[in-house]
């Protein structure tokens, strides 16, 4: 079964530095998502 996966993209970011962050808190929320599902907490 495919599942579909959302990530925010920032919009509000004021800097690039800022849209990185941003983008890797995204990710680690993805991924911690990604583990809960296949069952490897």
């Amino acid at each position: 079964m495919l599942k579909k996966w959302s990530i925010q993209i920032p919009q509000n970011a004021s800097s690039y530095r800022g849209f990185c962050e941003m983008m890797e808190s995204s990710e680690e929320i993805l991924k911690r998502n990604i583990d809960k599902e296949v069952g490897r907490n």
